[in-house]
């Protein structure tokens, strides 16, 4: 009898096992079938969003470059521009080709000008990192003829953890970094799911790479983000972390003042040190808009939060402008002109994705391609017009 039951539960459970194999592959079937764009997230060994990136150290700072045969050579009198910023100038989900900085280097060649451009740019970078690779350049580059610095600042940039200290998090000693999110994000309220969902992500890195290669994965996680986001519509103060994520201070999102105003304090503070560090080299702060400045109408939204603008207290792009034009540093703002080559071809039916599915800061290769042009345009006649 014992055996019988034995044998049909050892049944049960291969059944089991084999229904939930097949339920999985048809789903996954339907959703590559159904959602195409949604293929090709494959990250690490080398690859973001199945592009290849390679890297090498130059005095310990991480430069990307076209293959894992290059090298950085540089002249003692070479002309050169730095340009420093997150992921997305460090080439997120982009071939070497079409990272906008790379664009602006043969768009300097076409004319004829023998500039190069180096990017120093790493993957989660905030304010606070950005701020001390400028400090390192300008000693690095210090015998090469440093034209000009470009800032690419991303709109969750004013941020409370900077990229080593979540290194620090994610160790099994966490003791330092376990300390600075307790000092920091105390009043923030996270919600149990997706607390839970992050504790997986941390534990094992790797089943996330492997689980986000699965289209009908993406789309479940699509979806169960938008149920659980779904009330949203309520007071700003009751919202906590979850009405803005990571742009919470950067907009000064309802019930995070005092946090936010701190933080944008710290930053301008940095950004005064660094001009009067690199002064009389031109400096440059160029915007990266998200989607919501782009697309407001949401012709295209894959997003996986609806994030509550009309909860900010901060108008970030002015005050950004307001300390530029204190400092005496060139801002660039490229968002009018994407979102209206974004119309044009809506206009014209011919309507394309400026983002990564289910991105909201990253711009793809169309994207990318109008913010070079536009920005090129925009450092190049600045950098004209001093040397005349």
């Amino acid at each position: 009898m014992n055996r019988k039951r034995i044998k049909r539960l050892i049944t049960n459970i291969c059944l089991g096992i084999v229904s939930i194999f097949f339920f999985l592959l048809a789903g996954e079937i339907i959703c590559r079938a159904l959602f195409p764009e949604w293929t090709g997230f494959v990250f690490g060994n080398g690859l973001s969003y199945n592009k290849n990136v390679y890297t090498i150290s130059y005095n310990g700072l991480g430069i990307r470059v076209p293959s894992e045969f290059s090298e950085l050579q540089l002249a003692p009198d070479d002309t050169i521009i730095v340009v420093l910023g997150d992921s997305y100038s460090a080439g997120f989900g982009l071939s070497y080709q079409d990272i906008f900085w790379q664009r602006w280097q043969r768009k300097f060649d076409l004319k004829g000008e023998n500039i190069k451009i180096i990017s120093i740019s790493g993957y989660g970078n905030n304010f606070i990192d950005n701020i001390e690779s400028i400090k390192r350049s300008v000693d690095i580059f210090k015998d090469q003829f440093l034209l000009g610095i470009v800032y690419q600042f991303n709109l969750n940039d004013i941020h409370p953890i900077r990229k080593s200290m979540r290194n620090e998090v994610n160790e099994e000693n966490k003791e330092i970094g376990q300390k600075n999110l307790t000092d920091v994000l105390n009043p923030i309220k996270f919600r149990m799911v997706e607390n839970i969902l992050n504790s997986i992500y941390d534990g094992s890195s790797k089943l996330r790479i492997y689980l986000k290669r699965s289209v009908f994965y993406r789309v479940f996680h699509h979806v169960l983000y938008k149920i659980l986001y779904s009330n949203l519509n309520t007071d700003c103060e009751d919202l906590g972390f979850d009405g803005m994520g990571v742009y919470t201070w950067t907009f000064g999102m309802h019930g995070f003042e005092k946090e936010s105003k701190d933080l944008w304090g710290t930053f301008e503070r940095n950004i005064s040190e660094i001009f009067s560090i690199t002064s009389p080299i031109p400096f440059f702060i160029i915007l990266t808009p998200i989607s919501e400045m782009i697309d407001p109408q949401e012709h295209i939204h894959f997003l996986n939060k609806p994030y509550r603008f009309d909860c900010a207290t901060i108008d970030p792009v002015k005050r950004l402008r307001m300390l530029c034009e204190h400092l005496g540093i060139h801002f660039i703002n490229p968002t009018s002109f994407i979102k209206s080559q974004f119309e044009m071809l809506y206009i014209e039916n011919n309507l394309e994705r400026f983002y990564f599915i289910d991105d909201d800061n990253h711009l793809n290769k169309t994207g990318s391609e109008y913010f070079a042009e536009y920005t090129f345009e925009e450092i190049y006649s600045i950098l004209t017009m001093n040397n005349k």
